[in-house]
């Protein structure tokens, strides 16, 4: 488990060498299916969240037998994967918790590897955003995901104080805020929100609030929106929000068209075809295979979007128990009595659900991985049912 934590951030960020995630994936089987001939585990066993998953997995399989299959293995095996690293959360929580610093460690790599590349890359014109390579990822967006994703690790996680400090005060906000991946932004400042609430809750734990640090609080706050208006400013985001303001006011739907890139005439594509479809494709979807949809430039593109993309793809009753399960994992957080891990399953969720507003990140392993292992640890957590096989540990 320990390696499998370490290797998986470095897998993504090598996504061009896909073999890697295959051999992530033969993993993943491997331990699942290890851990339950082990256990003997029943279908007894099984809590309702493990049901739902169940259910979403067997409208995968639907989406590839008996849905639209252009090109749809690759994309079922992706989706499926994810379902199952649900599952590995449910069995190795306890083990996943003691290997806690390999998930440290590969985030410092990624965060660290990426912003030394960018240097070595632009030089003097560090300060700079907008450019669509993703450093070592293969896209922009790909590269702020998992350097925000590896911040939650590092500062909930690590035990360095000064590693924390500048990967969450320079670093961090640096790399997305300089990606061009503009949906990142947003939550960047959404992640760093359950941070400072957390911090709060832990001050709270140990004393009493005081006059003091009301002002401390106060001054590091109006410090922090200072430092990122400078930012902003010299790195031309500024400028830039202000033109994406404008689009905003003249725009007739509400999506100016380059911050959405055309998502809104897509959306509006995929709704007309399954209106258009028959009543039992619009109730169990066409399918997981390539789904592209024509946008306004006559391209055929991505859904762009992990609701929209699941909604084409499993109907509107496989829509409803996705986003029913996104609910009951809500829920089940809410009844977890460590703060740290519940603003960690937090931040990580909100990653992937904030994402998915205009990536389709369902089907891409390093964005949903993650997140469905925490979700699963979560339940297992939740319900203090520990790991299930703690005594053989993989």
């Amino acid at each position: 488990m320990f390696l499998f934590l370490f290797a998986k951030q470095l897998v993504d960020m090598l996504y061009r060498f896909q073999w890697l995630d295959y051999l992530m994936v033969l993993s993943v089987l491997f331990m699942l299916g290890y851990q339950l001939l082990l256990t003997h585990a029943s279908v007894k066993n099984l809590l309702f969240p493990d049901m739902v998953v169940i259910g979403l997995s067997l409208f995968a399989v639907w989406g590839l037998v008996g849905g639209s299959i252009e090109d749809g293995y690759e994309t079922f095996c992706k989706v499926l994967s994810a379902y199952l690293m649900y599952f590995v959360g449910r069995v190795y929580c306890e083990r996943i918790e003691e290997c806690y610093p390999a998930l440290v460690a590969s985030s410092y790599i990624v965060v660290y590897a990426n912003f030394f590349y960018r240097l070595y890359r632009h030089g003097g014109r560090l300060v700079m955003q907008g450019d669509n390579s993703g450093e070592l990822f293969f896209y922009k967006t790909d590269m702020a995901y998992a350097v925000l994703l590896s911040t939650v690790f590092i500062c909930l996680l690590g035990r360095s104080f000064l590693g924390k400090l500048v990967t969450a005060v320079f670093i961090c906000p640096y790399m997305v805020l300089c990606s061009g991946a503009r949906t990142q932004w947003v939550l960047l400042f959404a992640v760093y929100f359950v941070f400072g609430y957390y911090l709060w809750k832990k001050r709270l734990k140990r004393h009493r609030l005081t006059r003091k640090d009301m002002l401390s609080y106060c001054g590091l706050l109006l410090g922090v929106v200072l430092m990122l208006a400078a930012f902003s400013w010299v790195t031309g985001i500024e400028r830039y929000l202000r033109e994406l303001l404008a689009e905003f006011a003249a725009s007739e739907n509400g999506i100016p068209n380059s911050i959405g890139h055309s998502r809104q005439y897509i959306w509006s594509n995929i709704l007309h075809t399954l209106a258009s479809q028959p009543l039992f494709r619009q109730i169990f979807g066409r399918g997981w295979g390539l789904l592209v949809e024509v946008a306004a430039d006559g391209h055929a593109r991505d859904a762009h979007s992990t609701y929209f993309r699941v909604l084409l793809a499993t109907g509107y009753a496989g829509f409803a128990l996705f986003l029913f399960f996104l609910l009951l994992v809500l829920y089940y957080m809410l009844h977890l009595k460590e703060e740290r891990f519940r603003c960690m399953v937090i931040s990580v969720l909100l990653i992937f659900c904030g994402s998915g507003l205009t990536i389709s990140a369902i089907i891409f392993t390093q964005m949903s991985w993650f997140p469905m292992m925490f979700a699963g640890m979560a339940v297992t957590k939740a319900k203090g049912v520990g790991n299930t096989g703690g005594e053989n540990r993989g």
